[in-house]
């Protein structure tokens, strides 16, 4: 995944250069409404997270988003559940499993 950029068609470069740009203004867009509760970390991260999946597929991209952020969700209820004090949670974390779990799901189907 990390090597793909190396070569390829066209067609992927544009996918993940547009998957990359819309994540990363999605995420922007989400801080600024948010009033900074999105860390500029995972608005950072959206860029390579958008771009890796986008290599293969812009609907990929989409769905690293939703595995992420259900994951994401899924770690709050844990948190909830076993009382443990509420911090920050760093988005990227869960992109990065979302991410790996996308692109591995979609390379052996």
């Amino acid at each position: 995944m990390l090597l793909a950029p190396l070569g390829g068609p066209a067609s992927s470069w544009w996918s993940a250069a547009i998957s990359a740009a819309v994540l990363a203004g999605f995420y922007a867009l989400t801080r600024i409404i948010s009033r900074g509760d999105l860390g500029l970390g995972d608005v950072a991260f959206a860029v390579p997270v958008g771009f890796g999946a986008g290599w293969y597929d812009w609907r990929l991209a989409v769905a690293a988003v939703v595995v992420g952020h259900t994951l994401a969700a899924a770690g709050i209820v844990g948190r909830r559940i076993t009382g443990r004090p509420s911090s920050p949670l760093p988005l990227g974390t869960y992109l990065v499993a979302a991410l790996l779990a996308v692109v591995v799901v979609h390379r052996i189907t």
